[in-house]
């Protein structure tokens, strides 16, 4: 899809530089002007195109793990882009004694939620999984509650990595407090 979109771009864009080289003629500083402004408001529009595109696919995505029924212990967060978290399941939040949308959604908070004397392995885990390209990890930990009680934890995560860039994509965490 997004060739397409690049094809029709560069289609249009082309189209664009014809019509003013007739109607302007010898104007040739302005018609530079002007196809370059033309040429960026083609690139912004394929540019919002691609981000609405990946924003529908990313929707769908996250939609498709959260409504997965799972036991009442487990819950489930979605990472993307290198750690962005966009998505806890409402058994996250409970076990954790906080309410949607109480915590920012990121790496950090996943890190500050964590035991101290236990995070430094578990954030190693994720790291050495990425370092080495590995598709799956499980991890052992204890996650604050906002009362301070430690609540011990196990998971499994599953990454999916870009086959060009080798970068994670995102990643599937499933975390059972026990």
């Amino acid at each position: 899809m997004y060739s397409q979109v690049d094809n029709f771009t560069r289609m249009s864009a082309n189209h664009e530089v014809e019509r003013l080289q007739s109607r302007h003629g010898s104007h040739h500083h302005d018609l530079s002007r002007e196809q370059q402004i033309i040429n960026l408001q083609l690139e912004n529009q394929a540019i919002k195109q691609r981000l609405d595109q990946i924003s529908e696919n990313l929707n769908t995505f996250t939609n498709s793990f959260m409504g997965i029924d799972l036991p009442d212990n487990v819950g489930l967060l979605v990472t993307v882009d290198q750690g962005v978290i966009v998505a806890w399941n409402k058994p996250v939040w409970d076990h954790l004694g906080h309410q949607e949308g109480d915590l920012y959604s990121s790496i950090r908070t996943w890190r500050d939620l964590l035991d101290p004397t236990n995070s430094r392995e578990a954030f190693g885990r994720l790291v050495d999984a990425i370092k080495n390209k590995r598709e799956s990890y499980t991890s052992d930990f204890n996650m604050k509650h906002s009362t301070g009680i430690l609540i011990p934890a196990k998971s499994t995560s599953y990454i999916t990595y870009d086959p060009q860039t080798q970068f994670p994509l995102y990643s599937v965490t499933f975390i059972k407090f026990i």
